[in-house]
């Protein structure tokens, strides 16, 4: 072998271990970044996931204590005074939106919707939506339970 095919040789090696070497790099990099992504996600969506029972939490404090504000339509809450209230637009704080929507069935039944939503870091809108129904104040479940009663029987015998 002459000293100019050695050069040759040499050169290409170096120009395939570059090569390596930065497909090396940049794998590295993607999974670092692209793991700090995933851990920044799934804390954002347990902060939200937090939020979302929060106000439902909050919706039934309001019935226990001020129902009749508690009027249809698309709201949001706020903490202030060590009390929670309805505000008239949806609540924004730290990135996520909690919309509450209040309806009512011909029973006069409350039905309220809680969602959060967010940005993700990808530019996807993620939510989290919960639905309660919230009775009156005061007339949940009552009676004595060492006095049962019976609500309705059915007959289960063979050709009934």
């Amino acid at each position: 072998m002459n000293r100019i095919t050695q050069r040759g040789g040499s050169l290409l090696e170096i120009l395939i271990a570059l090569g390596i070497f930065s497909i090396t790099i940049s794998a590295v990099v993607i999974f670092f970044f692209g793991g700090q992504n995933f851990v920044f996600g799934s804390s954002t969506a347990r902060v939200s996931v937090e939020k979302a029972p929060t106000g439902v939490e909050a919706l039934r404090f309001i019935r226990d204590t001020n129902s009749s504000s508690m009027s249809h339509g698309i709201h949001g809450l706020q903490y202030s005074g060590n009390v929670w209230q309805l505000t008239d637009t949806p609540d924004v704080s730290d990135g996520f939106t909690r919309t509450v929507s209040l309806s009512s069935d011909i029973d006069g039944i409350k039905h309220a919707e809680v969602t959060v939503s967010w940005q993700e870091t990808t530019g996807q809108t993620k939510t989290v939506e919960i639905s309660e129904t919230l009775s009156p104040p005061n007339q949940g479940l009552r009676g004595d339970p060492t006095q049962p009663c019976v609500l309705s029987t059915a007959d289960g015998t063979s050709g009934a």
